[in-house]
């Protein structure tokens, strides 16, 4: 089922058998992370109905990629604001009986999964300057996961070569649990909260290492689970349709990004170049 926000196409699908689009995408993804805590075992490779089950981000990261490749749409991991926006127009169904990772915590101080967390820090420093390493951060959207033993889950996660891995600082973390407000403005900005101490939600966090960040049963938020690799058949999954535009803001912003955008144009350039010499000198 395709969810639409509003009339600009802006819209989630999730994850179900009878979609041609997920069984390929499956099938791929079996061919290419077996053995990884990818291939989740809630996953019916023969079943021809209803909901995907389980989540994880590895999980709904390569899917997703898998996914926006063999569809050529723009299809980017459902993210916490874009889950957000449809929880405000009540257009999330099922909330409170299932669940849906978004993305991975990462807190200032060392902890679990220290060889992820360091690589990600890293990248973080390379790619996104204005995000302050000394405060917690959430990285979500499209990441480019493949095989490497000498990573934690044996799974190595590099920011997307096109520049759709969305990083967001997210400061409340360091504050502990706490409840907060669906009205809370800021959930519809950025898609985590501002404060803590009133309101029919519930954050929960932890101090280190890399931790996996999701909404829970009932509208709570989650940035305390220490095993990435985690799921159970509660958990869901959609793709984001149309959301991965960015800004030119953002794109002026990005060094790194501006240069990346560079190089591909020159070797675009200097490949129709070799092409138009080919054709010139056969004639």
């Amino acid at each position: 089922m395709e969810t639409y926000l509003t009339e600009q196409n802006l819209s989630i699908i999730l994850a179900t058998y009878d979609k041609l689009l997920v069984k390929d995408s499956l099938r791929l993804l079996k061919e290419k992370y077996t053995n990884t805590p990818i291939i989740l075992s809630t996953i019916d490779f023969n079943s021809k109905q209803g909901p995907v089950k389980g989540c994880n981000f590895f999980y709904k990261a390569s899917m997703s990629s898998i996914a926006r490749e063999l569809s050529k749409e723009d299809l980017i991991p459902m993210t916490q604001k874009i889950s957000e926006l449809f929880i405000n127009k009540n257009k999330l169904e099922d909330i409170n009986n299932t669940y849906e990772d978004s993305g991975f915590t990462i807190y200032p101080k060392e902890g679990s999964s220290p060889i992820l967390w360091k690589h990600l820090r890293e990248q973080t420093k390379t790619y996104c300057p204005n995000i302050n390493l000394d405060k917690p951060f959430v990285i979500e959207g499209l990441v480019d996961i493949s095989k490497d033993d000498k990573f934690e889950y044996g799974l190595k996660v590099d920011f997307n070569k096109c520049g759709l891995t969305i990083v967001t600082q997210v400061p409340i973390l360091s504050k502990g649990d706490g409840i907060f407000s669906s009205e809370d403005r800021e959930l519809q900005k950025t898609g985590f909260p501002s404060k803590l101490g009133q309101g029919n939600r519930t954050l929960y966090t932890a101090n280190n290492g890399v931790r996996g960040f999701y909404r829970s049963g009932y509208l709570n938020l989650g940035a305390r689970n220490d095993n990435l690799a985690d799921s159970n058949d509660t958990g869901r999954v959609h793709f984001a349709k149309n959301f991965s535009g960015l800004t030119l803001e953002e794109i002026i912003n990005n060094q790194s990004l501006l240069e990346s955008i560079r190089n591909q144009a020159l070797e675009r350039a200097t490949q129709n170049y070799e092409v138009r010499k080919k054709i010139i000198e056969s004639v």
